[in-house]
């Protein structure tokens, strides 16, 4: 069964696959995840900040007297809370006069991965003191176990990924119900399909219990280059550009001409690194110092440079 307008849309999509799916669930009016997140009764905002280079938050939601922001994080980040911070300025510009007035800002970010959550979410430095709020989707399995409707079915998808442990036979009943349903509700069946596909390589469900549901959906992850390229951590592709974006943006302030190549030769080199020098970058004491050291070093391709 072909579930090619999926695979066009998530392939189109210049986000995480897993952010695409996450924010999906959020949007259908049929889904409890705005419910589990306190998002009922909310105004969707536009997600596209000034000053954010075409980057987007992944949930703006507009309230009488706030604003709740959420990200989905698949793993961890030693920069989230420079992002974050980040977003709260450019939403700040957006719904206030000069910083001052406005509605109280309210920021989350939600681990949705299956590793280990070792993000900051509390950054003090000098004169700043700024924190948001960090959970992880398990955290709300009880409160999904008691609303989902085991008759929708992403519903039954968002109770899988929200509970903390890998059961078989529970994902397998739920690939059961959704080759059922699409059966006789086609119209939903690409994106239930790929959906589910997704959800459990983000859980990183064991391969023999992934195979049992391939064969029950029909479809077959090798033969989809969308889903291979989420095995691979598509999101690993987008987080690169915004470091690329930030470290870049940075590194020009400090005057020291790196020549027109940096950025090039930054994309050649894997995007844990980058992050390591964009920390290394903001601890440094003579940053303009701490750039032509970089550039001399054997870390980049050579690159002409000159103060």
């Amino acid at each position: 069964m072909s579930v090619e307008l999926t695979y066009d849309e998530l392939r189109e999509s210049k986000k995480s696959k897993y952010d695409l799916e996450m924010k999906n669930f959020l949007w259908d009016k049929r889904s409890i995840l705005k419910t589990l997140l306190d998002l009922d009764g909310g105004a969707d905002l536009v997600t596209e900040l000034p000053g954010l280079d075409g980057r987007s938050v992944d949930s703006l939601v507009g309230f009488s007297d706030a604003i709740v922001h959420t990200e989905f994080q698949t793993k961890s980040d030693d920069l989230m809370c420079m992002r974050m911070l980040e977003y709260y300025i450019s939403i700040l510009k957006i719904t206030t006069e000069n910083g001052r007035g406005g509605r109280e800002i309210i920021q989350s970010v939600i681990h949705v991965g299956s590793g280990p959550n070792k993000m900051a979410y509390l950054l003090k430095r000098d004169a700043i003191s700024y924190s948001y709020s960090m959970r992880s989707i398990t955290d709300y399995y009880d409160k999904c176990r008691q609303l989902h409707d085991p008759t929708h079915p992403i519903d039954r998808i968002l109770l899988v990924v929200c509970k903390p442990t890998i059961d078989h036979n529970e994902w397998v009943d739920t690939a059961k119900f959704l080759a059922k349903y699409t059966r006789e509700n086609r119209r939903d069946s690409a994106n239930l399909k790929a959906y589910l596909l997704i959800a459990s390589l983000l859980k990183k469900v064991p391969i023999k219990t992934v195979r049992e549901i391939e064969k029950m959906l029909q479809v077959n992850v090798e033969d989809s280059d969308v889903l291979k390229q989420a095995v691979d951590d598509v999101a690993e592709l987008v987080e690169t550009q915004i470091y690329l974006d930030l470290f870049t943006e940075q590194v020009t302030a400090t005057g020291v001409d790196v020549g027109e190549d940096f950025e090039a030769n930054l994309k050649n080199i894997p995007v844990s690194e980058v992050r390591n020098m964009f920390v290394e970058f903001f601890h440094a004491g003579n940053k303009a110092e701490w750039v032509v050291d970089l550039v001399q070093s054997e870390r980049l391709a050579p690159a002409k440079f000159r103060m």
